[in-house]
């Protein structure tokens, strides 16, 4: 779309390049910070390990508060896996410890948190 625009912009001398840039730019950014990609992420993982009983455990944990979610439901598919459960235990001492302000309610820390904590290790 924004290559077809720059060689109209080649026939048609009246288009502004730049506005069109701007906007492509702030409508881009917007998509980006509103779509939940780590979410896709952790599915697709989830949907891999149960086809192959592969997983990177640790990239998951590197992840938003959605791969937080994926290790609590990677562990209740299978809660023998490997460090997982210590894992786990070291992000709920994390929540535990952590003070949190009125000002940075997060939805997606909220879920995570309570997936993690109606977890029993």
């Amino acid at each position: 779309m924004v290559l077809g625009y720059s060689f109209m912009r080649i026939w048609m001398e009246k288009l502004s390049l730049i506005r069109f840039y701007v906007i492509w730019a702030i409508i881009f950014y917007t998509i980006i910070n509103t779509v939940p990609l780590d979410r896709f992420v952790v599915e697709q993982n989830l949907k891999r390990y149960q086809e192959t009983g592969k997983i990177d455990i640790h990239y998951l944990n590197s992840l938003s508060y959605d791969g937080v979610e994926g290790l609590v439901r990677l562990y209740k598919l299978n809660p023998g896996h490997p460090g997982l459960a210590e894992l786990l235990q070291i992000r709920k001492g994390e929540f535990l410890d952590e003070e949190v302000s009125w000002n940075s309610i997060n939805l997606s820390r909220k879920k995570a948190e309570e997936a993690l904590m109606n977890l029993e290790l």
